[in-house]
């Protein structure tokens, strides 16, 4: 960023180097009008020339302003963006719960563009602005203190009302702003939501919900006009009242004698530049209230809490499985809380966990993979001296398969290796084969190349759940978490998946599920009710010793 930097601190001098091209044409003027009692017509035409070049060398300072400050805004917007980025990929994840997808996109994409906007055409403005306006007011002082006072008496008025339209204008900009995430939100749902919505047939009701959030950011937009029109009209009048007040009194002023007709002129030049000036200061408080709006919703989600990951550098050196101690999860958003869960996870253990829908079971499996941290508790590597591990710990012994764990808009083989990059193509093809998913593989006409479309919208639930099954193999993770691994799978896969399963060596793992051939693959099955662990035992001993157990299964087997 030291390049931008320069290019800003250049481009604003450059800016305001410019205003003495516009400065110096309404002096030039003045001295041409105070000789036209010479019969030589000469001189005129070096003024004539003399203005022309002083347009050309504003046109050519401000072309080179516009450019190096063009170029900054570039670079400090990508900033920006990379700023927004890395602040979401360590973000407490109860950002992404509280807000929708839409307004996230909408605040790293174009909540950036009103401030790029200042950086490039608000800061020209302002130093040309800055360079007119006191270049102007210093020669109407030095011609006529009396007729330049006079001719200043608009300015406060000015002063006043433009701070009133950018804290209107500012506020209304956030609202709108806001509005228009919710239009992106809306769009964003529904596209990922397209199948569902074709099925039920309700393309009707969404058109009608789109349209009245588009129409909320209808009456956003046409507030700012309504601002922008009422405001502007003031500001538009201010400068001719300005110009009125130079007009009556400076020409008494030549007529007395106390200025000469030429110096007339140049100072009404003045004032005419200052009362252009005016509308653009106009212009400039509207970016600055649009970029502060925008400024607004960028450092909210910059002051986001991160999401504090612990001893995320942490090796766990010989592995001696996992232990819980009294985890505690009550206040994560929509998931299930837990209460006082002990849970040791041994080496080379299967486990399932089972309960009710919202007993859980879910929020178990993301506390194991270091997505939501307890409020109380402890969890810590087993054996005779226990570690505890923080988030990122847990997320780098933990990889998750099954239900949840999604797939990006890329190739097949791009997806499997997404947790290990460099992964070779025959340890992409084994995993896929550990997980099944080579016969999908096989059916698609590009392979492994085949790209997946997005959330793998081109694949079956199945087969989603075979290359997410895959990729968590190929990590080789300590814990395996399998959830509801064979739901979307018919008998023969589900039987092909759980017999590798059963092969598979190297990793514990713990999985939930609704199917009783799955829990047979178990070496402990935990209960949970409510968030608590109601019992713990193998398949036989749970059906002989926990009644809700055995309630479980019997409704399992009639389905």
């Amino acid at each position: 960023m030291a390049g931008a930097g320069r290019d800003f601190a250049l481009g604003a001098l450059l800016a305001v180097l410019s205003a003495w091209g516009i400065v110096a044409a309404p002096w030039l003027i003045g001295k041409a009008v105070n000789e036209l009692k010479r019969t030589s017509t000469e001189h005129l035409a070096l003024v004539a020339l003399a203005v022309a070049g002083a347009g050309l060398l504003t046109a050519v300072l401000s072309g080179a302003a516009l450019w190096l400050l063009g170029r900054f805004a570039a670079a400090a917007g990508a900033r920006i963006r990379d700023l927004l980025y890395d602040h979401l990929l360590v973000a407490s994840l109860d950002l992404f719960r509280a807000q929708p997808t839409g307004q996230l996109v909408a605040r790293a994409t174009a909540d950036v563009e009103p401030i790029k906007l200042l950086l490039t055409g608000g800061v020209s403005v302002f130093a040309q602005l800055a360079g007119t306006i006191g270049f102007a007011v210093v020669v109407m002082l030095l011609i006529d203190p009396e007729l330049a006072g006079i001719a200043l008496i608009p300015l406060p008025v000015a002063i006043a009302v433009q701070l009133l339209y950018g804290a209107r204008t500012r506020a209304a900009t956030v609202r709108a702003e806001e509005r228009r995430g919710i239009v992106a939100t809306e769009a964003a749902d529904d596209v990922r939501a397209a199948r569902l919505i074709f099925a039920l047939g309700l393309e009707g009701r969404e058109r009608a919900q789109f349209a009245r959030a588009v129409a909320a950011l209808f009456r956003g937009y046409l507030r700012l006009g309504r601002l922008d029109a009422a405001y502007g009209s003031v500001l538009d009048f201010i400068p001719y009242v300005s110009l009125g007040l130079v007009l009556a009194f400076g020409s008494r002023g030549v007529v007395d004698g106390r200025i000469s007709l030429g110096e007339f002129v140049t100072f009404f030049g003045f004032a005419s530049i200052l009362s252009v000036a005016s509308n653009q200061v106009g212009y400039f408080t509207y970016l600055v209230a649009s970029a502060a709006g925008s400024a607004t919703r960028v450092l909210e989600l910059l002051h986001h809490p991160r999401e504090a990951t612990g001893a995320d550098d942490a090796d766990p050196g010989g592995w001696r499985g996992l232990t819980l101690d009294g985890v505690s999860v009550t206040q994560q958003g929509t998931a299930a809380p837990l209460e006082d869960v002990d849970l040791d996870i041994r080496p080379g253990e299967t486990i399932a966990v089972v309960g009710a829908t919202g007993a859980g079971k879910s929020t178990l499996l993301d506390v194991v993979d270091g997505l939501i941290e307890p409020e109380r508790g402890e969890i810590a590597t087993g054996g005779e001296h226990p570690a505890g591990l923080g988030l990122g710990g847990l997320r780098r012994l933990a990889a998750l398969g099954g239900e949840g764990s999604g797939l990006f808009s890329m190739s097949i083989a791009d997806n499997i290796a997404y947790g290990r990059p460099g992964a070779t193509a025959a340890e992409i093809e084994a995993a896929a084969r550990r997980a099944h998913a080579d016969s999908v593989v096989a059916r698609l006409p590009d392979g492994y190349e085949t790209q997946v479309g997005e959330e793998g919208g081109r694949l079956s639930g199945g087969e989603r759940q075979r290359i997410a099954l895959a990729r968590a193999l190929l990590v080789e993770p300590r814990i395996l978490l399998l959830n509801n691994i064979t739901s979307s799978l018919d008998p023969k896969a589900a039987n092909e998946v759980l017999s590798s399963l059963a092969d598979a060596a190297g990793a514990d793992r713990v999985l939930t599920t609704n199917d009783v051939a799955t829990l047979t693959l178990a070496d402990r099955i935990v209960v949970l009710e409510e968030g608590r662990v109601l019992c713990t035992g193998t398949h036989e001993e749970l059906l002989e010793t926990c009644p809700r157990y055995r309630e479980m299964v019997a409704l399992w087997e009639e389905q």
